[in-house]
């Protein structure tokens, strides 16, 4: 209701509900400039949105909230405008538009960006580090984090867990 009641909606916006996931990243594909406004809250929305964007190579554009630090760094693999700033959006936007070949090389570092530090198998390992941390400190045992690989000893038993 809040979006059919804006006094902008109708004059060209198109409003999608309920998409599907192969038509929302066919929309991605289109998409000239892919926008991520944000409000600032600690833990945030929109991560998979943005990676799914990087990856594709898109211009993304997004609030610069606390829960998208580490994420994207302005000019480098994205644009980042403050929280509800609409005239930096605005001007933002305009510039991506009026230009958009001039992020190209920005477009590319996004691409090896997402795929070097948010891969599946990378992703998998840091959080399987920070399970058997998490269980080390309960049982108090020992961490041993070496080329890649997560090794565990109990300080009951001696026995080992791995995780590569």
């Amino acid at each position: 209701r809040k979006i059919h009641a804006h006094r902008c909606y109708g004059r060209g916006i198109e409003v999608y509900e309920n998409v599907p996931a192969l038509d929302l990243r066919e929309l991605y594909r289109r998409a000239a400039v892919v926008v991520i406004p944000l409000a600032d809250t600690p833990h945030g929305s929109g991560h998979t949105v943005l990676l799914e964007n990087m990856v594709l190579g898109k211009i993304v554009v997004v609030s610069g909230s606390r829960s998208m630090r580490g994420y994207v760094e302005h000019g480098h693999n994205g644009l980042v405008v403050p929280v509800g700033d609409v005239a930096a959006l605005r001007k933002t936007l305009a510039s991506v538009l009026e230009n958009p070949a001039c992020f190209s090389e920005m477009r590319a570092r996004a691409i090896a960006d997402a795929r070097h530090r948010f891969d599946a198998h990378l992703f998998a390992g840091q959080l399987s580090g920070y399970l058997l941390e998490l269980k080390r400190t309960s049982l108090g045992g020992a961490v041993d984090v070496s080329q890649g690989n997560i090794a565990r000893k109990q300080k009951e038993g001696g026995d080992y867990a791995s995780v590569s």
